[in-house]
């Protein structure tokens, strides 16, 4: 398909197509000449344009539907804003410089040159260079801290819409864009014509990407819906985050199966146990361990999607389970300034691929008031990185909520003789702060604070006032 294209929407607008941004289950994205506006053209089953006029006035009739869809405001969803005219497709909106997990977290093709080898990775390369060049490139992209921000912000998305009572459909890698391979990047999902309600009839159809649509996708057996978005996610997400597919294991890559049936038609179907099974038939011997890149919570979210989930759909965790697990994850974990991987610096001592010491870390734990006995919210910083502001998000001083859990409340960077905290809009709840050792423990307003490094030596809590109200205590993790 050629990259200079002429298509004309239903508005007469004129767009020259300027390469291929992906391709999912039914369709191709393009970019175009202008740097914030990308073309879906949906393709038939052998990969060429739509051309059945029956098929074409289907998809056209479908666009229109999707414009009275009750989607959530503010969403970061490129939905269609125009269709086209003489082509199956529609025009979309994207953000300028946007790129889809697929591209900026594809695994390179090569194994590392001999001389580039990180000391790091020098055992691993010695015994699997494919798998070397694999961390490399992981460490490079972000690592686990990154992409688990970055996916729960894609949970957060496909939350909002379930709650909505809308399915995505065909969810993939292609799909799911960003700004970059870093913790703060916003994310959005595109190719959004499949939106639909659950279990609408008119909106039934197979389509999925290879290797993320459901069992019962794959097996014909339902529609889409959203329990099969459930899956897709979770695939998406271990994928990104352990580098192997959650049903690709030594049944499917080693042999030993019937001949007469292809082994990866039988993990898509859902006839094999998933990698980290009881079952370990089917056990995978690349990628990273659950417990590098995974809370415990997170691990049981993707046991129980790909374990009882992978026969009995209702058994998948909801899409609301997953934004907090995954932020609460990244917020435990920290980026080691000897390997750049990321690592859970509550559950080891030292970096667990490089084995560099834990730093001193400043930890903010947030607790329920006037329940403090347990810690609602964990959020680690190395305070290395507090050379520049490090923004601390409204998880931290208030219940999580899909809709807002990314959103900055204070800012918090080092400066002479301590901390300097400060609001960073007027959005989010009142802050006030109490210091043991100032004002007998009085809490005093907080807009724009000076911390004493001596104040935090003994107990420092900010007051998050609202119901239910927050309380932060700050206090120093002393290196190991």
């Amino acid at each position: 398909m050629r990259d200079d294209m002429r298509l004309v929407d239903e508005f007469m607008n004129v767009y020259y197509s300027a390469g291929r941004i992906g391709i999912g289950g039914q369709g191709m994205v393009l970019r175009t000449r202008d740097s914030d506006i990308a073309l879906k053209l949906l393709l038939d089953s052998a990969g060429a344009p739509l051309a059945d006029p029956q098929a074409r006035a289907s998809a056209l009739a479908r666009l229109q539907r999707l414009r009275v869809l009750p989607l959530p405001p503010g969403l970061p969803l490129a939905g269609p804003v125009a269709a086209l005219r003489d082509q199956a497709g529609y025009v979309m909106r994207l953000l300028d410089g946007m790129r889809s997990f697929e591209d900026v977290f594809a695994s390179p093709l090569a194994a590392l040159a001999d001389d580039v080898v990180p000391a790091w990775l020098g055992l691993v390369h010695a015994k699997n260079p494919r798998a070397a060049a694999q961390l490399a490139d992981y460490a490079v992209t972000g690592s686990s801290r990154a992409r688990l921000l970055q996916l729960a912000r894609c949970a957060a998305v496909l939350a909002r819409l379930h709650a909505a009572g809308v399915v995505y459909g065909d969810l993939s890698p292609s799909n799911v864009f960003t700004a970059g391979a870093t913790a703060d990047s916003p994310v959005w999902l595109i190719d959004a014509d499949n939106l639909h309600f659950d279990g609408d009839p008119t909106a039934a159809n197979g389509f999925f990407t290879p290797g993320y649509g459901a069992p019962e996708l794959v097996r014909g057996d339902a529609p889409p819906s959203l329990t099969t978005d459930c899956h897709a996610f979770a695939v998406l997400a271990f994928k990104l985050l352990c580098l192997v597919h959650p049903f690709i294991g030594r049944q499917v890559t080693e042999g030993g199966w019937d001949a007469a049936c292809d082994p990866y038609q039988q993990a898509a179907r859902g006839e094999l146990p998933w990698i980290h099974d009881a079952d370990d038939s089917n056990r995978a011997d690349d990628g990273l361990a659950p417990s590098l890149t995974c809370s415990v919570p997170l691990q049981r979210l993707f046991q129980e999607c790909f374990g009882p989930g992978r026969i009995a759909p209702w058994r998948r965790p909801a899409m609301a389970h997953w934004p907090a697990a995954l932020a609460a994850s990244a917020d435990c974990s920290i980026d080691c300034t000897g390997c750049g991987m990321s690592w859970f610096a509550l559950e080891f001592a030292a970096c667990p691929y490089c084995q560099q010491p834990r730093p001193r870390l400043l930890r903010l734990e947030s607790r329920q008031w006037p329940d403090t006995h347990s810690a609602a919210w964990t959020l680690l910083l190395p305070l290395d990185a507090l050379q520049s502001p490090v923004a601390l998000p409204a998880r931290l001083f208030q219940p999580f909520s899909p809709a807002g859990f990314d959103e900055p409340v204070l800012s918090l960077q080092a400066e002479e003789g301590g901390y300097r905290l400060r609001r960073t809009g007027a959005a989010g709840p009142q802050l006030r702060i109490a210091r043991a050792n100032a004002h007998g423990g009085r809490f005093e307003a907080l807009d724009n604070f000076h911390l004493d490094v001596s104040a935090l030596a003994g107990e420092v809590a900010i007051l998050a006032v609202g119901a239910p109200a927050r309380l932060v205590r700050l206090n120093f993790m002393e290196a190991m």
